[in-house]
């Protein structure tokens, strides 16, 4: 047997704690024992004797410890006798907290343990402290154990024991309770937010302080480390809670602007800084913090822009009053028209229109006017722009910029999809100067006979038609030859837009100009379906200016009353115009004198409900039609009594 084997012999005694420990020793050495030295200490190596050795050397004095605690067990002293060593102290009590009922003694014990002059062993003080959190009931236990660890020791079991602190703060609700917590954190601010939990023991001391003095205390704290507090990740995140417990204490507001102030160039360089930023500007409620922060930002918004952060900018414009933001504009301009296209900085103009009053509205028109091809073609400059003229309703200065920039590029537009669309929203103004500038724009530029199947030229002529002025309508009258109008009248698009200029006649002398292109052709049109859809418009206007229709009507009543079409038109004249009655009673006098007097009174008096006709018919081929259904039907009826017979028989 060699030395080591004798000595680890020599070490081995039994113990209630090491039993079993000493029982897989002793099997172990028995197979050591049995073989030669090399297997032996290849034996030693493989089953861990080291560690076993090294354990029975850290508690060589086990047996007289644990004889001794469990003699004073077995006699049931609750409170450890102070003639005992510091170490059985400590193992007593940590023993005594993790049983189910904890006595108020043992309690004490454990803070008492826990103060600088027991001399107790840091990581003994962990262990304590770590058990002893969870035990606390009362406010009184919370007071002794943050007077015993005050100082430098909440620092050190702050680090080591990070979520019984945590607790321990939360319970501490006494205004000397957080003092004696303010006052171990002094000084040492900066170095607990350097760390990610230790930094959540700052907040959660947040959460629980309420005063201005105490917050006060804790700016104090922050303002010589400003600057990394701002930038560094978890200390911006206790300068974020403190800013939010500020709110509606202007004092403490006025302390955090002046903070900006102090380096806001290198504060708006980092995300943390900006969203800091972005947190005190929403704080803002004075007059003289407005000012304050006026004076930093301003000469500074591009800067704030190209650092990425619009979302700084549009807090300014959200909180600050209409009368602030004209800095924002004026230092916005050379980027404004690019913006407009820009769907992430889009968002940005956008609030500036929402907010802006009537004068920044028209600057922000002034810088834009020559991008507004651009703008207006864009398939989301469009839409931000239609929302930037309905904005300008109310504004005349701003629409007329807008406007005039519009009729410079009306060629464009009106073919365009979205620039058509724009075109279109600014028509429909309420502001009538604006509203006739385009609508004369679109007639000069766009000419009825000539639009075609161009939807969306077409729609805006339409539109045109409806705000022009009479004059405008009396020249586009007198400008229709005869050919010209039966062109248009006989297309399926164009014909529309001729029913929007016959609603606007109102007046003797585009009546005249009608009449002088309507009447060679007018016989012709009502023989045709589009044409005749048309013309039935032109018994809606004004019974002065359609009486000569009536009496031409009246002239050829028989030519109405032999084809269905042409009846149709008749009929919409006798049971819908707006003509004079007795020129109705001349027509249906005129009616009776014709050969189909009954089949017409017929259909005048009941109406031409579900009656569409679909090709140009003469009343003849219509009656021998019908003649033909009528013979086809008596000739099914007597086929199937036929055939009941039949089945009968």
């Amino acid at each position: 047997m060699n030395s080591m084997s004798v000595l680890l012999l020599k070490r081995l005694t039994p113990s209630s704690r090491f039993a079993r420990k000493n029982e897989m020793f002793s099997s172990h050495f028995s197979i050591i024992r049995s073989k030669n030295v090399k297997s032996r200490e290849f034996q030693l190596r493989n089953t861990n004797l080291n560690i076993f050795s090294n354990e029975l050397n850290r508690n060589g004095s086990c047996n007289r410890r644990f004889s001794s605690l469990n003699q004073e067990k077995s006699q049931n002293i609750e409170h450890f006798s102070l003639k005992g060593s510091l170490k059985e102290k400590q193992r007593f009590i940590e023993d005594k907290l993790m049983e189910e009922n904890v006595s108020d003694q043992i309690i004490q014990d454990a803070i008492q343990i826990l103060r600088p002059e027991s001399k107790l062993l840091d990581t003994g003080r962990v262990y304590v402290f770590k058990k002893l959190v969870p035990r606390i009931k009362y406010t009184n236990q919370v007071t002794s154990l943050l007077e015993a660890i005050k100082g430098e020791e909440f620092r050190r079991l702050s680090l080591e024991s990070t979520r019984q602190m945590k607790e321990l703060v939360l319970m501490s609700t006494e205004q000397n309770q957080r003092k004696m917590i303010l006052d171990s954190i002094h000084g040492h601010l900066s170095e607990f937010g350097k760390d990610k939990y230790t930094g959540a023991i700052i907040e959660n001391i947040l959460e629980v302080i309420e005063t201005d003095e105490e917050l006060s205390f804790m700016l104090k704290e922050i303002t010589p480390h400003f600057h990394r507090f701002s930038k560094e990740k978890y200390q911006s995140f206790i300068l974020q809670r403190l800013i939010d417990k500020c709110e509606g204490k202007p004092k403490l507001v006025d302390e955090l602007v002046a903070l900006i102030s102090l380096d806001f160039k290198s504060i708006i360089q980092s995300n943390d800084g900006r969203f800091i930023l972005d947190k005190i500007i929403g704080r803002v409620s004075e007059h003289h913090q407005f000012n304050a922060l006026q004076e930093v930002i301003e000469g500074h918004v591009l800067d704030i822009i190209n650092c990425g952060s619009h979302r700084t900018i549009e807090r300014c414009i959200e909180n600050f009053e209409p009368s602030r933001l004209d800095f924002i504009v004026n230092e916005m301009k050379s980027i404004l028209p690019a913006y407009f296209i820009d769907i992430p900085k889009s968002f940005l103009v956008k609030r500036l229109i929402v907010h802006c009053d009537g004068n920044q509205l028209a600057d922000i028109a002034y810088y834009i006017r020559n991008s507004i091809d651009k703008i207006a073609t864009h398939y989301h400059g469009s839409r931000l722009l239609e929302g930037f003229i309905q904005r300008c309703y109310d504004h005349p200065e701003a629409l007329e910029t807008i406007c005039k920039s519009l009729v410079k590029d009306m060629s464009l537009l009106a073919n365009d999809s979205h620039g058509s669309h724009i075109v279109q929203i600014a028509i429909r103004s309420p502001n009538e100067k604006c509203s006739k500038m385009i609508s004369d724009s679109i007639l000069d530029s766009l000419k009825i006979e000539e639009m075609g199947d161009q939807v969306m030229s077409n729609n805006l002529l339409r539109d045109a038609l409806l705000v022009c002025s009479d004059e405008r309508i009396t020249s586009i009258l007198k400008s229709l030859t005869p050919q010209k109008l039966s062109s248009v009248l006989q297309h399926k698009v164009l014909s529309i837009n001729m029913e929007y200029v016959f609603s606007r006649i109102n007046n003797e002398e585009q009546s005249l100009s009608l009449k002088e292109s309507l009447m060679p052709i007018f016989l012709e049109m009502a023989k045709s379906k589009i044409p005749n859809r048309s013309m039935q418009r032109l018994f809606s206007i004004n019974s002065d200016c359609n009486k000569f229709i009536y009496q031409f009507m009246r002239e050829n009543v028989e030519k109405f009353v032999t084809e269905i079409i042409p009846f149709l038109l008749l009929y919409r004249a006798l049971n819908e115009g707006e003509g004079n009655e007795n020129e109705k009673e001349a027509i249906r006098d005129a009616i009776k004198n014709t050969k189909t007097y009954s089949w017409a009174n017929d259909k005048l008096q009941k109406g031409l409900e579900g009656y569409q006709p679909l090709k140009e018919l003469s009343l003849h081929d219509y009656y021998e039609r019908m003649a033909s259904k009528e013979k086809r039907e008596s000739e099914e009826g007597e086929s199937n009594e036929k055939k009941e017979e039949l089945v009968s028989s």
